[in-house]
Parts: structure tokens; sequence; C-alpha cells
């Protein structure tokens, strides 16, 4: 199998975006790439939650086109000072969070679904846009 040349492949990324018109998936993932780019929250780390009693109070958002934007987005309309990107489609807000502990990044891989999750280009290009893991989340501070 031959291995696959980042380089060549961001610079055919780059075009598609350049001539892309919003039509058609392959647009709209191209684009999504580029868009995730622009998004700089301040990453605070991976921390576990409970399904009981979450560490972030406030249940923003579930969605299969979850992204890091649209979390921040939805916890600024609240107020909130962090989100948590949970298992590639949840979105949780609040201005406290750790009181489960820290986990190692390891734990926080599930890539957000909104840059279709599972997608090992998609994880090798936008290494910004995991949505946290199991009970676990992906802790930003909200911009």
């Amino acid at each position: 199998m031959a291995s696959l040349n980042w380089p060549v492949l961001m610079v055919v990324l780059m075009l598609l975006n350049f001539f892309c018109f919003e039509s058609g998936e392959a647009c709209k993932f191209v684009k999504r790439i580029f868009q995730s780019k622009k998004h700089k929250s301040e990453y605070k780390g991976c921390y576990v939650d409970k399904a009981d009693k979450h560490d972030l109070k406030y249940h923003a958002h579930s969605s299969n086109e979850m992204t890091l934007k649209m979390c921040n987005d939805l916890c600024k309309e609240v107020g909130a000072k962090f989100y948590g990107a949970q298992g590639g489609t949840e979105c949780f807000c609040d201005d406290t969070f750790g009181s489960y502990g820290k986990q190692v990044d390891d734990y926080c891989d599930r890539a957000c679904m909104g840059f279709l999750s599972e997608s090992k280009i998609t994880s090798a290009l936008t290494k910004s846009e995991f949505c946290g893991g199991d009970k676990m989340n992906s802790v930003y501070e909200v911009k």
C-alpha cells in the first residue's frame, strides 16, 4: 500500500477549497477543513465526565454535525467561559470544569462528527478537531 503524501494532499485540498462553490458534499468537506483552521479556542485538556452528574453542567446541544466552532458558539450564546465536546456529538458548557479529574489526551480522540468522524484523513488534517471521547470532555476556553 502506498503511503500518503501529506504536502501533495494539502495542495490538492487548497485548490479544491479555492474552486469550490458550496455545491456537493466534497466541497462542504473541504470548506469544513479550512474553516476549522480559523477557529482558535485554547485547549485546556481532556477531562473525565460522569453520565449521572456532568462536569460541565449545561448540555448545549447534541448533533451529528458537531464541530468545535459550533460548540464554542453555543456556549458563547449562554455566556459560559468553557465548553466541552464529548463523544463526537455532544456539547456542554460551564464556567468551571475538572471536578472528576484530568486524563491523558489519548482518551479524547473521537473526531467531531461534523468533520466526518472516523476519517483518517480528516483526523490527520484537523488535529484540533477532536470532540472528546466516551464520558470524556475535550475542554476549551470560549472565544
